[in-house]
């Protein structure tokens, strides 16, 4: 239907003032999608048209992942479909690509992920240090040794001394993720396809990172906790004989080092022995259900976390209980950038993306010392 020109200058004024609302309402073909820098513009569309651009307000865009994996799956347009993702990432200087489009996101554009990356690794949730790596490595001061003091007369020479210094090296380790995404999530595109994408993605590195952050071997993989050589393994205590002394032992081992225990993580097999036992004298659950300000339980009056994760890799059935002092020494190396790609051909029958992630990080202790790993057997 053709239009005359005061219906054209009646719409002219409807999508200045409220453009996307105006779309929406006159139905008839595809909705269009929002970005901003570029011209603003109107029209209707054909069903089965590419949708119309429509600038929005500076300030008002967000960044999707989901608008960049669309683009990525069409062959790399990116000025169809991520004008506004890919603009960002030119200006960081992030961009590249390999054989299946791989693209670098800054991290300071994909703060969602991180915060549910957080919220997700047990690993993460009782705390320390994330330091930003603009490298493949980074080295932050530790002393390992402590200054002296003494006293002494009045007017007398005071001894000089010193710490001795020692230098942590992190090394960004990639954490490579792939995750199965169904292609109506990625094609939709909107806030609500955006979160659970994110939400599937953070849950898979979540648990990984967390898995090699305990028990990592080292070279491609972070120095796990169990596996630092500074670290103290206490003696291994059968889930049948674990008790409340053992806890105890944990905490008295940390505060000996000059430090504290300010957190647990263990797994949910222990978690369920140690909140069924009591305090002999006052009669208390040792594992206190009432959440922290931190939403975590409590173990002993500490905040404490479970994954099934926190266990030997070959001997299942040996779980740990780790105590350390984690706001304090325990470190995350965290790089920048995080790498995307996606592939459609191996999940083409059940129209399924794997979307590609790959992290880059590392995990360390300035004070190794103020960790202990119990070894908990014969867990079912």
């Amino acid at each position: 239907m053709a239009l005359n020109a005061k219906q054209k200058a009646a719409l002219d004024s409807i999508a200045k003032s409220h453009a996307a609302s105006a779309i929406e309402g006159m139905g008839g073909g595809r909705q269009a999608q929002i970005y901003k820098g570029v011209p603003p513009t109107f029209a209707y569309h054909q069903p089965g048209s590419a949708p119309t651009i429509i600038s929005k307000s500076a300030g008002d865009e967000q960044f999707f992942l989901t608008r960049l994996f669309k683009a990525q799956m069409n062959h790399g347009d990116f000025s169809r479909f991520a004008p506004y993702e890919y603009e960002l990432i030119e200006k960081a200087q992030q961009t590249s690509a390999d054989a299946s489009g791989g693209v670098l996101v800054p991290t300071q554009h994909i703060p969602q992920l991180i915060d549910i990356l957080y919220a997700k690794a047990p690993i993460r949730q009782l705390g320390g240090d994330v330091i930003p790596m603009t490298g493949q490595t980074a080295e932050i001061p530790r002393v390992r040794g402590g200054a002296t003091s003494a006293y002494g007369a009045e007017n007398a020479t005071i001894s000089e001394t010193e710490g001795t210094l020692g230098m942590l090296q992190l090394v960004a380790r990639n954490l490579l993720c792939l995750v199965p995404v169904s292609n109506s999530l990625i094609a939709d595109a909107g806030p609500a396809a955006e979160s659970m994408v994110r939400g599937l993605i953070a849950r898979s590195m979540a648990l990984m990172e967390t898995q090699k952050g305990i028990t990592g071997a080292g070279g491609v993989e972070p120095v796990g906790i169990v596996n630092n050589p500074d670290v103290t393994t206490a003696s291994t205590v059968t889930a049948a004989n674990l008790d409340y002394d053992d806890v105890l032992d944990i905490i008295k081992v940390i505060e000996n080092e000059e430090s504290e225990c300010t957190g647990f993580l263990t797994t949910p097999s222990i978690k369920n022995i140690l909140r069924k036992l009591k305090d002999p004298t006052t009669g208390m659950y040792l594992w206190r259900d009432t959440l922290t300000e931190k939403n975590l339980e409590q173990l002993v009056s500490r905040p404490a976390t479970t994954t099934t994760r926190c266990r030997n890799e070959d001997t299942t059935t040996t779980h740990y209980i780790i105590g350390g002092n984690w706001q304090e020494e325990f470190v995350i190396g965290e790089r920048m950038t995080m790498e995307f790609a996606v592939s459609t051909e191996r999940q083409f029958e059940k129209n399924i993306t794997l979307i590609r992630c790959i992290a880059r990080h590392d995990f360390a202790m300035r004070h190794p010392e103020a960790f202990v790993v119990l070894p908990v057997s014969g867990v079912s």
